[in-house]
């Protein structure tokens, strides 16, 4: 037995069978895990395709519908319900709705082992305010399909437009190559797009007949709207940011509506995009501005069709209109109109017949066609005090209010200029806005004069020509927006008092000194007399105002908006 024990030659043997047995195991193991864990890895690997696919697909789907809708805007003159027709049947169509069957959805190439199947789950429209009355919220699913595995996405999307004139978003805007000129110490709190340039100046200025007076004061001054962080100024590829260097070289009030900065570019230092957007010196200095935000992008011109909408509204009858040659509202001659709805449309102008000839005789005409033109009527407000101006005027000429106060609640359409002189603005009620398009000059001047206190107006002005305001003499706060070709704003920071007194450089320039006391807000001592503060209700103050669906036309589609995605 003990001999049995000591031979181990045999064990040896047995031992080493059972080494390799062990580690060939092992080895299988680890082969199989390695496979199992490529397979896993590649399965992974066909997910994560199908749903970056399947992400794509949608992205396909949203882009081929919104190049539809602004295909047909861009070719064709889309009143709001017309489009809203289109929407409805682009969207809705049989073609694109998810079935069962593999012929319907988006038709998206992709290779042989490769497919993504996209199609609309459903189709709603988000509230009934008008903003909302040209977009549909869209549910897209989307599934994307790589090696046999398959990953389903789906997306809420917004497509449409609000049918808002893009003018309405901006604090400030210029269209059509036009630029913004901001002299002196004008407060802006919103944003800033301009079409061409933006000029700014530490002098403001008054007007003396046609001639100017410059007045040392700060720079303009911006500050972020309500719900933005900071304030954007939105320039097009070249555009460039002008500050003059001097004393102005404006001796008259023609030379300041009809500047070229170009052929003075010496009087000027000149930021160019691409420079602004890593140069820190605008931000230092625009007046007390922090965190100025420079946006590069390309912008549409803005047109709204204000002669056209009038005299649409004089042929149009689907709603019932009151026809004026001219209204003059004076302390003399109470030809004063007070509506107490926004809904009445009161058409200001003057008609005249005339004939064509439609079948000449020899001598004589034998038969004649008569029509009525549309001749110039005017609105005219001098000399009154807290007149109510409540509804929607079509005014085909000049409008003009001069000596009054006025309380308003009114959209007007102006085909001619518009001058506000020595008057004081007021809402109607709470929430009473005065919104002005106009295709002529837009000028308001000496509004509360010398006053400490600004009259205070909730107020949109659109110009196809030049919006001109003044805030030196005048005391103004405008919550709303401006729009024009150019838009020329001038103002003073503190007093102006009527003997042309008014606060120095380092007066208007002063600051409230933070650093010292710590709860007092960094904002400027003076005020400014000229401040324009955007209205985030804008917009609903628009289309509070009953219009004619007919008579408006789609002229850009909004950006797809993405609510929803898992």
């Amino acid at each position: 037995m003990k001999q049995l024990l000591k031979n181990s030659n045999g064990s040896v043997l047995l031992i080493a069978v059972a080494i390799v047995m062990i580690f060939s195991i092992l080895g299988l193991s680890l082969m199989t895990l390695s496979a199992n864990g490529i397979t896993k890895n590649k399965n992974r690997e066909n997910i994560v395709q199908a749903t970056d696919l399947a992400d794509k697909g949608i992205e396909f789907a949203v882009s081929n519908l919104q190049k539809t809708l602004e295909d047909f805007i861009n070719n064709n003159q889309v009143g709001k319900s017309e489009f809203a027709i289109f929407l409805d049947n682009t969207l809705k169509n049989p073609q694109l709705a998810c079935s069962l069957s593999e012929n319907t959805g988006f038709l998206i190439p992709t290779d042989n082992n490769n497919k993504t199947k996209v199609c609309i789950e459903n189709v709603i429209t988000q509230s009934t305010a008008e903003k909302d009355l040209y977009k549909r919220v869209v549910s897209f699913r989307s599934t994307g399909i790589v090696n046999g595995k398959e990953q389903v996405t789906r997306s809420e999307v917004i497509l449409g437009t609000d049918a808002i004139p893009d003018q309405l978003r901006y604090t400030l805007s210029s269209n059509k190559g036009g630029s913004i000129y901001l002299y002196g110490g004008v407060d802006v709190k919103g944003d800033i797009k301009t079409s061409k340039d933006l000029i700014i100046h530490n002098q403001g200025y008054t007007l003396s007949g046609n001639y100017t007076n410059w007045h040392s004061s700060v720079y303009p001054r911006m500050k972020a709207d309500s719900k933005s962080f900071t304030p954007k100024i939105i320039l097009p590829e070249s555009g460039n940011i002008f500050v003059n260097k001097n004393t102005s070289h404006l001796a008259s009030e023609s030379s300041v509506l009809n500047l070229n900065v170009y052929n003075n570019l010496s009087r000027y230092d000149s930021y160019s995009v691409d420079e602004l957007l890593t140069n820190n010196r605008l931000r230092t200095i625009l007046f007390d501005t922090k965190n100025v935000n420079i946006v590069k992008k390309s912008l549409v011109s803005d047109e709204l069709k204000i002669k056209e909408k009038i005299e649409n509204t004089y042929s149009s009858k689907s709603h019932k209109n009151s026809t004026i040659s001219s209204i003059n509202v004076s302390s003399n001659s109470h030809r004063n109109r007070v509506f107490n709805s926004k809904d009445d449309v009161i058409l200001v102008s003057a008609t005249k017949q005339q004939r064509e000839c439609i079948r000449p005789g020899l001598l004589v005409c034998r038969e004649y066609r008569y029509y009525t033109v549309l001749e110039s009527g005017s609105l005219t407000i001098d000399g009154m005090s807290n007149l109510n101006l409540v509804g929607q005027y079509h005014i085909n000429g000049n409008l003009s209010i001069d000596n009054s106060s006025l309380n308003s609640d009114a959209i007007i359409y102006v085909d001619g200029d518009v001058a506000i002189n020595n008057s004081v603005l007021s809402g109607y009620e709470s929430n009473g806005t005065l919104i002005i398009f106009a295709t002529g000059r837009i000028r308001i001047i000496n509004t509360s004069p010398y006053s400490d206190t600004p009259s205070k107006i909730k107020a949109f002005f659109y110009s196809h020509s030049t919006v001109n305001i003044f805030g030196a003499i005048s005391n103004i706060e405008i919550i709303g927006g401006i729009s024009g070709n150019n838009i020329v704003l001038s103002a003073l920071r503190g007093k102006y008092t009527r003997g042309n007194l008014i606060d120095t450089v380092s007066a208007q320039s002063e600051l409230y000194d933070h650093d010292n006391n710590p709860s007092t807000p960094e904002v400027p001592r003076k005020n400014s007399r000229f401040t324009i503060i955007y209205d985030q209700d804008l917009i609903e103050a628009y289309t509070s105002f009953k219009r004619d669906e007919e008579e408006e036309f789609i002229t850009e589609i909004n950006l797809p908006e993405i609510i929803n995605r898992n």
